[in-house]
């Protein structure tokens, strides 16, 4: 390449040089230079006398050659100085675009993980507070504290206990950072959590639970737990429920609701009293009467049948036992109580359809209710006479 460039110099200083000894061969002095006149027969003869036979060329003067290889050679120089990489974008210069890259690595800065607190109280009243040592949450974490079903709090802990479970409560806990994206703690690290519940627990002992995303249900032995609080340390957060167990006893609480308004809270236990209303009641379409004339709390709003005192158009059943909906209370009814009368309410089969289901012949002195919660769960109400 250096050959080349440096030949093709040398060729361009040759033809300079020749085209300025042609321009002085055929000008005239005193005349105009671009004219060219054919000279006469008296001017070629004494010019014959006066010049020699070979006709001399004018060398070009040595000073112009020596400047014209000259810039010919510091072009060659140039063009050589040029650095050879492999990639034909960087040629002629540095690689802006790597070079960037390495300033803007330069000036990243570590991530910021500050230490964390944080408190929020759920719709239903449940606060949760939070506390973090630094490198656990990057700056700028959210807290996020979501109620759950008290049919969900129930059915999580009677997974994970085999104790009586009397009362649950459960809240949803969970991280956002500050795009708004869910993180959980880094490297699981322990994260303190406190718990103050609106009101207290039903029960004798209390215990926490926790329920992942894949649905494990485990007991939190170090928890600290009681009636209205619960303390613990965590390193993943879902679904945590605070538990109250009673040996003997089982009871639900259920909570009655004007619209959105709470207006009560009765728990549904052994020994409570169940009213049915009498068909002529129930054919009226009087539902709401009975709540105001004879104080009684109805079980969910399109589940007739009511908790209270003895009253006129009723017919009272003593509870024996409350289980929850489901495959295992099937299998255990249809052991205790071959026999049974059966009613569904406020459920999506009829009670014909809720007979098979249990395996429980007709007759007997017990009564099983499978009925819907005003917050939704779907129970069975084992009541006698």
């Amino acid at each position: 390449m250096k050959k080349l460039n440096k030949f093709i110099a040398l060729l361009l200083a040759v033809s300079i040089c020749l085209s300025l000894m042609n321009m002085r061969v055929f000008a005239v002095d005193g005349e105009n230079p671009g004219e060219i006149t054919a000279p006469s027969t008296e001017d070629v003869n004494a010019g014959a006398a006066e010049q020699p036979d070979q006709t001399q060329i004018e060398e070009p003067e040595p000073i112009l050659l020596r400047e014209l290889e000259q810039a010919a050679n510091d072009d060659a120089d140039t063009t050589d100085n040029v650095p050879v990489t492999d990639d034909a974008d960087t040629i002629g210069g540095v690689n802006d675009v790597d070079n960037i890259g390495h300033a803007e690595n330069a000036e990243e800065e570590p991530l910021e993980m500050p230490a964390f607190s944080d408190s929020k109280t759920s719709a239903n009243g449940v606060k949760v507070s939070v506390s973090a040592d630094e490198g656990i949450f990057p700056a700028g974490t959210l807290l996020r504290v979501t109620d759950v079903s008290a049919y969900t709090a129930l059915a999580a802990a009677e997974q994970a206990l085999d104790a009586e479970v009397v009362d649950a409560v459960g809240v949803d806990i969970s991280f956002l950072d500050a795009d708004g994206q869910e993180i959980e703690p880094a490297n699981k690290q322990l994260v303190n959590v406190n718990i103050r519940l609106p009101q207290a627990l039903d029960g004798d002992e209390f215990t926490v639970i926790h329920k992942d995303d894949a649905g494990v249900v485990t007991r939190l032995l170090e928890a600290d737990a009681a009636e209205r609080t619960a303390s613990f340390d965590a390193g993943e957060f879902s679904l945590y429920v605070v538990v109250g167990t009673e040996n003997g006893v089982v009871r639900r609480t259920v909570n009655f609701y004007d619209g959105e308004t709470l207006v009560a809270t009765q728990i549904v236990k052994n020994g409570d009293t169940l009213l049915e209303p009498c068909p002529a009641l129930l054919k009226a379409g009087a539902f709401k009467l009975p709540c105001a004339r004879w104080s009684l709390l109805k079980l969910a709003p399109s589940t007739h049948l009511y908790l209270g005192e003895a009253a006129p158009f009723f017919k009272a059943w003593y509870v024996a036992e409350v289980l929850p909906f489901g495959a295992a209370a099937f299998k255990q009814l249809k052991r205790s109580y071959p026999r049974a009368e059966i009613t569904a309410r406020n459920l999506p089969l009829g009670s014909d359809a809720l007979r098979k289901k249990l395996g429980v012949a007709p007759g007997g002195d017990v009564h099983i209710f499978g009925c819907r919660l005003a917050d939704g769960r779907a129970v069975l109400l084992v009541c006698t006479r």
